[in-house]
């Protein structure tokens, strides 16, 4: 399918801005333009992603450093995020400025949904309080020490636990398994100290024994109106997505844990009352119930499949939920499905031009990032198609491809 946003009439002409200039800035940056609004944006440096978009107004400069802050903001009557990691200080300096004239600047998603969802412990307190699913948890107490509270983990879990950064941690960071052992301990009780001298929370929460890993993009205007995506399913490689197919159900996923998957995440937007584009991760269990495993108040990896494979892509509809227009219709491809292009395990610098695998029913998405190292995302295939086999035999050979260019890397460098 062509997404709406190609053709998109602009509704009104104004100026948005996105705090982070990495590839969801620069997507965001690109259907902010299609709709008819000039995009600004904060960048630490004037070769990030979002900077090489034309037409966007570009601000470099640290975003705690004020000045910076103040340049973004003084132009623009609304700011959207890149991450929900933005730093708490960061969002509360941005709610306060006033502008040249006198008026504030508007936040979507407000200052309220990103210190829940840029902190995993209260998110988990969310889930409980909303009566949504989600792993046993138990947070390091204040009055307790690290080594203390390690040490009594396994026996509350019953073995072997996970254990989180509150804030701070993504794509696999921020996470670490523990499991008995003196040498366990020690490792555990390092993490634990990074992140309190982060000024993170630390939590513990059991193993959820799942068969497969699923997402729900979900776009919600201010003004209460609600549009999902269909649920994909997810495969995640050292805790980063490296793949998404969908629809989920024609994957596997009965209509009865899809739609709970969907209620869900609709209870969550709703309860907190998220503007724009946001992003639910569950694990699905051997019998077909759903465990949330994370809220994402923003546009998403899982929903980048959009810009191909849906009639409106998530990141126009971010546009459109933060800015109260009339949201775009989520109806989708047949078969759907996104290949991460990452960094392999044994390159590590620049690449002098982007991977382009093109063909029927694939686009190819890259980044512009000036530095390849493992693991790091520098873009995306999208890949469409109306049957099951045809969209398998398309990313078989979109892997085959990538693999190929990684290898070509690894001998050149």
């Amino acid at each position: 399918m062509n997404p709406a946003n190609a053709s998109a009439t602009p509704v009104s002409i104004g100026h948005v801005a996105v705090i982070g200039a990495g590839q969801l800035g620069q997507m965001l940056a690109e259907a902010a333009l299609r709709l008819g609004y000039q995009p600004h944006i904060l960048a630490k440096s004037a070769d990030e992603p979002a900077t090489q978009v034309a037409g966007v107004r570009v601000v470099v400069g640290e975003v705690s450093d004020p000045r910076s802050l103040a340049g973004l903001l003084d132009p623009v009557d609304l700011v959207t995020f890149e991450s929900e990691l933005t730093p708490p200080q960061v969002i509360a300096a941005a709610a306060g400025y006033r502008r040249a004239n006198g008026k504030p600047t508007v936040l979507e998603p407000s200052p309220a949904v990103m210190a829940v969802c840029g902190d995993k412990l209260r998110q988990k307190e969310l889930l409980l309080r909303l009566g949504v699913p989600t792993a046993k948890f138990e947070a390091l107490p204040a009055n307790e020490t690290a080594g203390s509270w390690l040490t009594g983990l396994s026996e509350r879990f019953g073995g072997s636990c996970v254990i989180k950064w509150a804030r701070g941690g993504y794509d696999g960071r921020g996470t670490m398994v523990l499991r008995q052992g003196r040498e366990q301990l020690a490792l555990a009780q390092s993490f634990v100290e990074r992140a309190t001298a982060q000024g993170s929370a630390v939590y513990a929460e059991s193993f959820v024994p799942f068969t497969t890993e699923l997402a729900v993009i979900t776009s919600r205007s201010t003004t209460g109106e609600v549009q999902q995506y269909s649920p994909v399913l997810t495969t995640q490689t050292n805790g980063i997505c490296t793949e998404v197919i969908g629809p989920a159900i024609s994957f596997g996923l009965s209509p009865e844990t899809a739609q709970a998957a969907l209620d869900y995440a609709r209870r969550i937007g709703e309860s907190l009352a998220i503007a724009g584009t946001y992003a639910v991760e569950y694990f699905v269990q051997a019998d077909a119930t759903v465990v949330v495993n994370e809220i994402a108040p923003r546009v998403h990896n899982s929903g980048h499949f959009t810009l191909d494979g849906a009639e409106t892509s998530q990141f126009e509809n971010h546009w459109r939920g933060v800015l109260g227009l009339p949201l775009g219709s989520t109806s989708t491809s047949p078969f759907f499905g996104m290949v991460n292009l990452i960094g392999g395990p044994n390159f590590s610098g620049t690449v002098p031009t982007g991977f382009n695998f093109e063909g029927p029913g694939i686009v190819s998405y890259w980044y512009g990032k000036a530095e390849v190292r493992p693991g790091r995302k520098i873009g995306h295939i999208n890949v469409v198609a109306e049957n099951e086999a045809e969209l398998r035999r398309r990313i078989e050979q979109v892997k085959v491809a990538v693999a190929a260019w990684q290898s070509s890397l690894t001998k050149g460098s």
